[in-house]
């Protein structure tokens, strides 16, 4: 099934929100079938607005928490679409979940970004799909990435170096923006990202291999380079990853099924953030499916109509 074959049938009133997330339980269900593992889903909407909460954050624990709760270890598939976060939550995430689990696999049919990489970079294996991709691991203040706004006051001294300080006025809303503390915090979540990446890699990824070392180190200079990468969204697909040594296998390499029921199940999720208000959700096939929603002022939620974008409140 492609989208437009899903929004046909939720204009057809074939779907809705009930037989909707009955049809996301099935495919999580049959890919627990093709993979012999259990699944878990967490999912955030990528383009939700700046003042809806979709990034990797602390509150994530409990959806984690909730989705490990009945599934015993030693293995664990997690499908992750996310477009980053918190340094501090991704780690907090990783130790919750490596404290149960030996074998971590993320599938990733989409995109992981930025925390969304870094906690995808601790698992023993990385599956990626055609459409797939990760990003350049450099840690975001407040939304902005953290080597940018270092680029910008680097780019203030160097300007007042070589022009004197008649060029200041032209930078004082940058100055004004951002704390001086702001580059102490900057600095530290650049560090403590590539830091805790190195380790995972380490000990996770690259364990028994006795290059790890030099090949983890590789792998989070080439993540964590935002000179290079220009961009913080700027995709990272499966043969940059393959090239480094990463883990990471194409899904329809692995079975052609497996990548179909992935697609068809990341498909279904993004009809759900894109037709209701859900930013967020935790699922999987033990009972938990919950997330976050975000409704702008003026805006209710209808009931019955979660595959409806809301409507304007009457007065």
């Amino acid at each position: 099934m492609n989208y437009q074959e899903i929004i046909n049938k939720i204009q057809n009133n074939e779907l809705n929100g009930q037989n909707l997330f009955a049809y996301r339980l099935e495919l999580i269900k049959k890919i627990e079938q093709a993979t012999s593992r259990p699944l878990i889903v967490y999912a955030a909407k990528l383009n939700a607005p700046r003042e809806a909460v979709n990034q990797i954050n602390l509150d994530d624990l409990i959806g984690f928490a909730d989705l490990i709760s009945k599934i015993e270890g030693p293995n664990l598939d997690i499908l992750i679409e996310s477009p980053g976060g918190v340094v501090d939550a991704a780690q907090r995430i990783v130790q919750l979940l490596r404290q149960k689990y030996k074998s971590i696999r993320f599938l990733i049919p989409g995109s992981a970004y930025s925390a969304a990489t870094m906690i995808a970079l601790s698992g023993n294996q990385i599956l990626m799909g055609d459409a797939s991709s990760l990003g350049p691991i450099d840690p975001q203040i407040s939304g902005i990435p953290a080597r940018s706004i270092l680029n910008g006051f680097d780019t203030v001294r160097k300007t007042l170096k070589d022009e004197g300080p008649s060029s200041l006025p032209a930078y004082l809303p940058l100055i004004q923006k951002y704390d001086l503390h702001t580059l102490e915090i900057c600095k530290d979540a650049e560090d403590r990202g590539k830091q805790l990446v190195q380790d995972w890699l380490i000990r996770y990824m690259f364990d028994g291999d006795t290059d790890a070392t030099a090949k983890a180190s590789a792998a989070v200079t080439f993540f964590s380079d935002y000179n290079q990468h220009k961009s913080h969204a700027r995709p990272i697909f499966l043969d940059d990853a393959k090239s480094l040594g990463i883990k990471v296998e194409s899904i329809k390499t692995i079975s052609p099924v497996l990548d179909e029921h992935i697609w068809d199940l990341y498909l279904h999720i993004r009809v759900l953030f894109d037709h209701s208000p859900n930013i967020k959700i935790f699922e999987n096939s033990r009972g938990v499916n919950w997330g976050n929603i975000f409704l702008p002022p003026g805006i209710s939620l209808q009931p019955g109509s979660i595959l409806q974008k809301p409507k304007p409140v009457t007065r």
